[in-house]
């Protein structure tokens, strides 16, 4: 665009206005400057030059005081450094000459020296004399005889006659005078000045205004309006308004401010249109997805997903092909807007299609991004209404197709069919098509493995059910023979069959003891079937603690006294007591006291605790399993915990989290081919949580294994059965290599077989009262 620019019109006005401003700016300032210099003078000059003539009259009035008391009253005390102080007045006055320039102001300078001297060696010096001579020795006065120099611009100057303090003072006026005329001159001087300056710069000031308001004028009226309609378009841009454009007139910048305004209008318009867009795909396919992922069944995730695909890009119909043993079935579902279905045939153009994609065809497509669109369809059937320009009877369309692929699974493809003419899709429309395509995909696999899953578990469910009637019917059965086995052992034993030989004594002795770990196997396998099947059954009362403590060490003494272990039983002076099944807790901290028994080698000692301890961070529901009773009897606070801690071989650190599995075992059990079942612990830990407490473990390898038992107790100990506390006991060392197969001795503490306990293993049971 040619023509004037606003930018040169303005260089021009500015630059005239510019060169004015500085010529007047030039002559102001030389004006400005000659102030100044004025001030400059008064300043460096006038004014010290005042300062210090003051300070000379101040010396010449103190020494003539001086002199004059000393002559009255013989007071000294002004004489004191008058030598000094009339060569400082020297000096003064030295400096003033050397200030000024003023030929005048420099000859009353020259006259007042000459009066200041000739006064002082006729009035002053002989006074300071008299003074020395009158006090001698004496100090603060000055010696008589020494004549002070003169100093400054005219130091041979001849003494003159005596002279008063009075025509000193005198003279020091006419300088005063002569400086205060010279004051005012300056300074009315410097006012002129000023006032001629800022005369000056008013009137350029003026004119300046007077230019640029003429200038600014014709220029405001050269692009005000076109800038005004640049303004308003502005802001209808602003606010959204992408309707209006702008008619270039005006400056050449404006001009073009209005092209790139118009520009700038068309691309926002575009841009907006292509964020609308991209943001209805977004939104579809974020839709889409979630309603994909909220089905389940096949046949709602193929009608979701469909539906979503067609909606989102805005076709009539949509259906799907599956790809089944390599090859590609007939249409398995569709979905169509309902204006669409109700005036065409949905089944009869499904039908009517072409397949022209193979299944090599859909994998290619996926890999590289693409989808089959075939323009200018002619085999959808024309229906009146649905739209214009119908060719030999068919509606011109589109279809598009697009593959059907979750992960490396190629499940077909989703055709599209759009009945409005020919159709490209754009990049995103690719891009969302595939999104979804692959969502629908991923929700049909999804559906699939869900139904296989659903299949699997009940599958899983049944197995379980089959297990556990197996194992307890297996058990039930062999409980019979198994009592029978033990019968007749027991009464060949007794010799009911005939003499015994002592060979045959322990091959009785043998059976029957396998016939005891077999029996207890088989009930640890109905007691974990029924726990697992919840058909567990508890007879609640209150138990002391003690009391199964006593109980579980009378049973275990057999085996501590085989293994040559020491057994500790500690104890509190106060009877610990809980809401449970006697019996179920006894089993449960038996086989607490079996592990620790079975882990430890010999030697070693196995550690038994009853105490009160403070609830667990993580409570468990303590009456969940408690029957009836009123929940005044269960203590809000204190918790009983039964630890059994070994000295065995530990636990490795990676078996901790499986420990309570069932049939699992540690690592280093099976390594040592120690035997056992991998039950009693998760018997143990079935029987504690259905008394609502809690098992913990804490062990490290080859020092040993802590096991606590944690229960809630009850809150009235007078609901507890009354019993006795065992009295404490003496430690008495395990016999080693005694068979722990005799007659079962009683507890400690039990007056009936103490020395019994004493001679078969080595029990020892503590209380706070003594050890």
């Amino acid at each position: 665009m040619r023509g004037p620019t606003l930018a040169s019109r303005l260089v021009a006005v500015f630059a005239a206005t510019g060169v004015a401003l500085g010529a007047v700016g030039l002559g102001a300032g030389i004006i400005l400057h000659v102030a100044t210099t004025q001030q400059r003078r008064l300043a460096t000059e006038i004014t010290p030059a005042l300062e210090t003539n003051r300070q000379v009259r101040a010396t010449v009035v103190d020494l003539d005081h001086g002199a004059e008391l000393f002559e009255t009253y013989s007071d000294r005390s002004g004489l004191r450094g008058a030598a000094a102080k009339h060569q400082q007045a020297q000096n003064d006055l030295a400096e003033i000459h050397q200030l000024t320039a003023d030929p005048a102001l420099r000859a009353l300078l020259a006259e007042q020296r000459t009066a200041l001297t000739g006064w002082y060696e006729q009035a002053v010096a002989p006074a300071v004399e008299a003074s020395a001579v009158a006090h001698p020795g004496g100090t603060g006065t000055d010696a008589a005889g020494a004549a002070p120099q003169a100093t400054g611009g005219d130091r041979s100057a001849p003494v003159q006659p005596a002279a008063t303090a009075q025509q000193v003072l005198r003279a020091n006026d006419a300088v005063v005078g002569r400086l205060v005329n010279e004051r005012a001159r300056l300074r009315a001087d410097a006012d002129r000045s000023r006032q001629i300056g800022l005369l000056i710069l008013s009137l350029a000031t003026v004119l300046a205004v007077s230019v640029l308001s003429v200038a600014g004028q014709r220029t405001v009226a050269w692009f005000s309006r076109p800038l005004s309609d640049v303004v308003q378009g502005l802001q209808r841009l602003r606010i959204g308004d992408l309707s209006q454009r702008l008619e270039p007139t005006g400056p050449r910048e404006v001009r073009l401010v209005a092209a790139a305004l118009n520009h700038l209008s068309d691309q926002t318009a575009l841009l907006q249109a292509l964020r609308e867009e991209s943001s209805r795909l977004r939104r579809g396919t974020l839709d889409g997805a979630l309603a994909v992922r909220e089905k389940i069944d096949w046949t709602e995730v193929v009608g979701t997903g469909l539906r979503a695909i067609a909606r989102t890009l805005e076709v009539d119909a949509a259906w799907l092909h599956q790809l089944a043993q390599g090859e590609l079935t007939e249409c398995v579902a569709w979905w169509a807007e309902p204006t669409f279905a109700a005036v065409v045939d949905v089944d009869a153009v499904i039908a009517g299609q072409p397949i022209p994609l193979e299944p090599r065809q859909l994998t290619d497509m996926w890999s590289d991004g693409l989808v089959h669109v075939t323009q200018d369809v002619d085999w959808v059937p024309h229906q009146p209404g649905l739209v214009e320009g119908a060719q030999d009877g068919f509606t011109p369309g589109t279809v598009i197709r697009v593959p059907l692929v979750a992960g490396e699974e190629v499940m077909g493809y989703i055709a599209l069919l759009d009945t409005r003419g020919s159709r490209s899709l754009s990049s995103e429309e690719v891009s969302a098509l595939l999104v979804m395509a692959s969502n629908t995909a991923v929700g049909l696999q999804h559906s699939r493995m869900f139904a296989a899953q659903g299949e699997l578990v009940q599958q899983l469910r049944e197995l379980d059910r089959q297990k556990t009637t197996f194992l307890s019917n297996i058990s039930h059965e062999l409980r019979t023979p198994l009592t029978s086995i033990a019968g007749y052992t027991e009464m060949i034993a007794d010799g009911d069959a005939g003499p015994v030989g002592e060979s045959m004594q322990g091959m009785l002795a043998a059976i029957d003891r396998n016939t005891h770990r077999l029996s207890l196997l088989i009930e640890d396998l109905l007691t974990m079937t029924k726990i697992e099947a919840a058909a567990y059954r508890m007879v609640t009362a209150p138990v002391s603690a003690e009391t199964v403590v006593h109980n579980v060490v009378e049973t275990i003494r057999p085996q501590t006294a085989a293994a040559q272990l020491d057994v500790v039983v500690e104890l509190g002076n106060r009877s610990l007591t809980v809401l449970g099944d006697q019996g179920q807790l006894e089993r449960g901290l038996l086989n607490l006291v079996s592990n620790a028994v079975k882990f430890t080698p010999a030697s070693g000692t196995v550690t038994i605790r009853a105490e009160e301890v403070d609830p667990p961070v993580e409570r468990p529901a303590v009456r969940r399993h408690l029957g009836d009773e009123p929940p005044g009897k269960l203590h809000q606070g204190g918790w009983l915990q039964l630890s059994v801690t070994d000295t065995g071989i530990g636990i490795p650190a990676a078996d901790l989290d499986r420990l309570f599995d069932r049939f699992f075992r540690a690592s280093n059990a099976v390594e040592n081919e120690i035997p056992g079942t991998g039950l009693g612990l998760a018997i143990a830990r079935g029987i504690v949580e259905h008394h609502g407490g809690r098992l913990e473990v804490a062990s490290e390898l080859g020092r040993g294994t802590s096991m606590s038992l944690l229960l809630p107790l009850v809150a009235d100990p007078s609901d507890c059965p009354a019993g006795r506390s065992p009295a404490p006991a003496e430690h008495v060392p395990a016999p080693r290599g005694a068979a722990g197969d005799g007659a079962e001795p009683a507890l400690p503490g039990r007056s009936s077989a103490s020395s019994s306990i004493e001679a078969s293993s080595a029990i020892e049971v503590r209380t706070p009262d003594g050890m």
